[in-house]
C-alpha cells in the first residue's frame, strides 16, 4: 500500500531522530569543545521539528517527497509523522511502538519485547538519546570530518549496515542538524532537510497516546 512505510524506513525513522540528538560536531578534534556539545546535547529532553523527505530510488524515474512532523520526550517518547502526500504516524512509548495510517483506518500496535530483533536495535538507539561520550563516539562510527559544518559517518554496527552505509549530517551554528543523508548499500538515499527545529518545550504526553 502507498501509505505503509518497509521496515528499512521504520529503522530511518527512527534512527534519524537519534542522530538529530547524538551527532558529534566538526569540534571532533577539539576535545574541550566536544565535551562542551555533549553538555548541551544533554540539556535537550524534548525536540519538536518540521521536515521535508527526499527519497531517492534507482527504479524510480523521480524522487519521492513528503512532509512532516518530528516530536521526541527523552523518557522513550517519539512520534515521527508524516502529513502529505499521504498520513502516516510512526510513534514508540516507552515499549509500544504504533503504526497509524489514518486514510487507510488502519492501525497495529506491538510490544518491543515480543521482537528480540527490534528490542536489540531499539535499545540501542534509545542509549545513543541518553548520555554519550566521546569512546562511544568512536566506538559506534568511522568519523570523518568534512568542509561547510558537514560530517560523514559510517556505522561500525553490522546490523547497522544492513539498512545503511553511509551518513552525511550538515549542522547549524547551534550543532543541531538542518540536514541529514542515509545512503543505502544499493546506492539509494533519504534525505531529510530539518526547519522549525525547537527544543525543551512542553509536548503533551497524550500525543504520544495508545488508546
Amino acid at each position: 500500500m502507498e501509505g505503509k512505510l518497509f521496515n528499512r524506513d521504520i529503522y530511518i525513522a527512527v534512527f534519524t531522530i537519534a542522530l538529530v540528538l547524538t551527532c558529534v560536531s566538526s569540534a571532533l578534534n577539539g576535545s574541550d569543545e566536544l565535551d562542551r556539545y555533549i553538555s548541551e546535547n544533554n540539556k535537550i529532553k524534548t525536540l519538536h521539528a518540521r521536515f521535508e523527505q527526499t527519497k531517492h530510488l534507482s527504479i524510480m524515474e523521480s524522487d519521492h517527497l513528503s512532509y512532516g512532523y518530528i516530536k521526541f520526550k527523552r523518557d522513550r517518547k517519539l512520534i515521527w509523522a508524516l502529513e502529505n502526500p499521504y498520513s502516516y504516524k510512526f510513534i514508540i512509548n516507552g515499549k509500544k511502538i504504533i503504526r497509524d495510517y489514518p486514510q487507510l483506518n488502519e492501525r497495529e500496535e506491538y510490544n518491543i519485547d515480543e521482537n528480540l530483533q527490534l528490542k536489540a536495535l531499539f535499545e540501542n538507539i534509545f542509549m545513543l538519546m541518553g548520555l554519550i561520550g566521546k569512546n562511544e563516539i568512536k566506538e559506534t562510527y568511522f568519523v570523518s570530518i568534512k568542509e561547510n559544518n558537514t560530517i560523514a559517518l559510517i556505522p561500525k554496527n553490522p546490523q547497522f549496515k544492513k539498512y545503511i552505509s553511509e551518513i552525511i549530517l550538515k549542522l547549524n551554528n547551534k550543532y543541531l542538524v538542518s540536514s541529514i543523508k542515509l545512503i543505502e548499500p544499493s546506492g539509494d538515499y533519504t534525505l531529510i532537510m530539518f526547519s522549525e527545529i525547537e527544543t525543551n518545550i512542553d509536548i503533551n504526553d497524550s500525543e504520544f497516546g495508545l488508546n
